[in-house]
């Protein structure tokens, strides 16, 4: 079981374009912000107004390497957003791995029980994400007239813990 004390990620460089038309909505700005105090529902992250109708088929983002510049949410104390740009990272990391039955070796030491092990890991990961689609695989996200219109950017919590992603899945 991993429990996250911190989960913080620069993100940014949120774009819709609609490929029919060519309107294009873009916001080059730099956010971090700390998952684990995001509420479940969600945080707005950036509005577009007065968005023309239409299907935006090619939405995505980025997660690069954070720096003094970005926009610090209040979700993230300032030691730990000056960490994360210090460190040259996209995201910052932080709890517990626990497993009742588990162990630690150390190099060259000797096996003894370690049934949680903290860690915190500032990560270096600058990525491209895009072009994205609903769970359902319909790419992008329809705006309705007269409406707000929602999308949501998902992160999983398990993604920073990988050694390689399956075969295909890698796109």
């Amino acid at each position: 079981t991993v429990t996250y004390t911190h989960f913080v990620v620069a993100l940014g460089h949120i774009h819709a374009t609609s490929r029919a038309t060519g309107e294009t909505r873009r916001d080059d700005t730099v956010r971090v912000v700390d998952l684990v105090l995001t509420p479940a529902t969600g945080a707005p992250l950036m509005i577009f107004e007065d968005v023309p109708t239409g299907r935006y088929d090619d939405v995505g983002y980025e997660t690069p390497i954070a720096t003094a510049s970005a926009t610090r949410d209040d979700s993230v104390p300032q030691p730990v957003f000056d960490e994360l740009v210090a460190g040259g990272c996209t995201y910052l990391v932080e709890g517990v791995i626990t497993n009742p039955t588990g162990t630690s070796t150390p190099p060259g030491g000797t096996t003894m029980p370690a049934p949680s092990i903290a860690f915190r890991f500032c990560i270096p990961a600058p990525t491209v994400f895009g072009p994205c689609s609903t769970p359902d695989g319909i790419e992008g996200v329809v705006v309705t007239s007269g409406t707000t219109t929602n999308a949501s950017l998902t992160f999983h919590g398990d993604h920073p813990w990988f050694d390689s992603f399956p075969s295909g899945e890698e796109i």
